[in-house]
């Protein structure tokens, strides 16, 4: 009995550290590629930055800030992407609801076409075809 202790604390801590080991390798990724550009890119925003010399990059706090929303072009642009963001986002959705309608329907005609639809769902590597 005495021996089987140590295998069962060995199995607890198994069972409490696998979770974090298991996420580990995607969450580096995220900081790698993620967290870490958007930080460097909110520190990158206050300065004048110089490529080709980076002792000629001074801060400037919000300056970049003042001047990108003190131009109208800014205005359209965002304009521009609300208008297609809202336009894309409800063609989709209305598209997909349609489908999803029409393939419900008990009909000969939709029987063939449910297997199609569900093996690209269920086999995410038949997307990229």
């Amino acid at each position: 009995m005495a021996s089987n202790r140590p295998a069962k604390r060995k199995r607890r801590i198994w069972q409490s550290v696998r979770p974090y080991v298991m996420i580990g390798p995607a969450m580096i990724g995220i900081i790698t590629f993620v967290i870490y550009p958007m930080l460097y890119l909110i520190y990158l925003s206050f300065y004048k930055y110089n490529l080709m010399n980076k002792d000629k990059s001074k801060f400037i706090g919000f300056d970049n800030f003042t001047q990108i929303f003190s131009r109208e072009d800014f205005y359209k642009s965002l304009g521009n992407t609300v208008v297609y963001t809202v336009g894309v986002v409800t063609l989709t959705m209305a598209i997909s609801l349609l489908i999803a309608v029409w393939i419900s329907k008990k009909r000969d005609s939709t029987r063939s076409c449910k297997p199609a639809f569900l093996r690209r769902i269920s086999f995410p590597s038949y997307r990229s075809l």
